[in-house]
């Protein structure tokens, strides 16, 4: 059996120590660009998706063949949680008929995160056989 799986990258740009911390350059490069890349490289996902509440950012996204959720003014505020956010998400993948069995969560601002630490990820859960929720 196939198991489809979902990763939200939470990148909302309003925090209030660091503006915009997710697309700062670290080594040249977005920050966001390192969670972006590894999910991609795992090659464990159906679907990644962004979601922020920055439309300036929209075309540096594009580049990547990612899906992206530009969030609410609702949902982009520093009472905001990342459940809430993944709850949207999610909602928003059921009204267009879309399921997941396993949703996965990755941080923007992870660059030392490699591919095989999602891929392990992934082999403990599938050897564990637990759903989490």
């Amino acid at each position: 059996m196939q198991i489809k799986r979902l990763v939200i990258i939470p990148a909302r740009s309003g925090s209030k120590r660091i503006k915009n911390k997710n697309f700062k350059l670290f080594n040249k490069k977005p920050i966001i660009s390192y969670s972006i890349s590894t999910a991609l490289k795992s090659k464990i996902f159906d679907t990644i998706v962004v979601s922020t509440d920055n439309k300036k950012y929209l075309n540096f996204l594009n580049k990547y063949k990612i899906d992206i959720s530009l969030r609410s003014k609702k949902l982009s505020n520093d009472s905001t949680t990342i459940e809430m956010v993944l709850r949207s998400i999610i909602s928003e993948y059921k009204k267009l008929g879309k399921s997941f069995d396993e949703i996965w969560c990755l941080a923007p601002c992870s660059p030392l995160i490699k591919k095989e630490d999602l891929i392990k990820a992934s082999n403990l859960i599938k050897k564990n056989n637990k759903k989490i929720v």
